[in-house]
C-alpha cells in the first residue's frame, strides 16, 4: 500500500489531476463519473492508503471515506497537554487517552514531557493513545541517538543524563525563541546548575 497525502481540502476535479500525475489513474472522466456515483464531492485533507491497484471507482470509494491519517504538526515548546489539545482539535479519536496517558494522575509534569518530538507527523486516526505516545518517542530517540555523544559536565563535574540536557533544553525553549540567544541562555542555566 501507498500512502497518499492530501494537503488540504480538494474539490474531485483537483484530486484527479493530482492522481493523473501518479501512476494511480489513467483516466479521469472515468474517475469523475465513479466519484459521482458514489457521492464525492470534495476530499478532507489527509493521508489515504492506496492499494498498488485499484480502479476509478475503488479509489472515489477510497476517497469519500475519513482519511487514514491527519497531518499534525507540534510545534517546539509543546507540552504534552498542548499535544492533547492539538490532537483532539484534529480530531484524533485517542486525544483524551492520550491525555490521561500522559497526565496519570491528572496533573503536575508528565512522565512524558521532553520526550514527545515536536515535528510535523502524519498521525492514524485510529492510533491507541500508546502508539501515539510511541511514535512522539521514537522519533525523539531517533533524534537523540544521531547527535554526538559528548558528555556535558553538570553539577560537581558529573556529566548529565540525557534526561538533564533534555530538561535544560526545554527550559532554554522556554526562555527565548530567539535561535541565536539560546546558546547564552544555556551557559547561564548551566552556569546556575554547576553552582549549586
Amino acid at each position: 500500500d501507498r500512502m497518499a497525502r492530501v494537503p488540504e481540502s480538494w474539490d474531485t476535479a483537483t484530486l484527479a489531476a493530482r492522481l493523473q500525475k501518479s501512476p494511480q489513474l489513467r483516466d479521469v472522466p472515468t474517475f469523475l463519473r465513479a466519484a459521482q456515483i458514489v457521492g464525492l464531492k470534495r476530499v478532507a485533507a489527509g493521508g489515504y492508503n492506496l492499494p498498488r491497484i485499484a480502479g476509478p471507482m475503488e479509489l472515489a470509494q477510497i476517497f469519500k471515506a475519513p482519511p487514514a491519517y491527519y497531518k499534525i504538526t507540534f510545534p517546539e515548546g509543546f507540552t504534552a497537554s498542548q499535544m492533547a489539545r492539538r490532537l483532539h482539535s484534529a480530531g484524533v479519536a485517542a486525544a483524551d487517552g492520550f491525555r490521561h496517558l500522559c497526565y496519570p494522575d491528572s496533573g503536575g509534569v508528565s512522565p512524558y514531557e521532553g520526550t514527545l518530538f515536536p515535528d510535523t507527523y502524519q498521525v492514524p486516526v485510529h492510533a491507541t493513545p500508546a502508539q501515539l505516545v510511541a511514535l512522539f518517542q521514537s522519533h525523539y530517540f531517533a533524534v537523540i541517538k544521531s547527535l554526538p555523544k559528548t558528555p556535558v559536565p553538570g553539577y560537581k563535574g558529573v556529566p548529565l543524563s540525557q534526561r538533564d540536557i533534555t530538561t535544560l533544553a526545554s527550559m532554554v525553549e522556554r526562555e527565548t525563541s530567539v535561535p541565536s540567544e539560546r546558546p547564552i541562555v544555556a551557559g547561564v542555566l548551566l552556569n546556575r546548575l554547576r553552582a549549586n
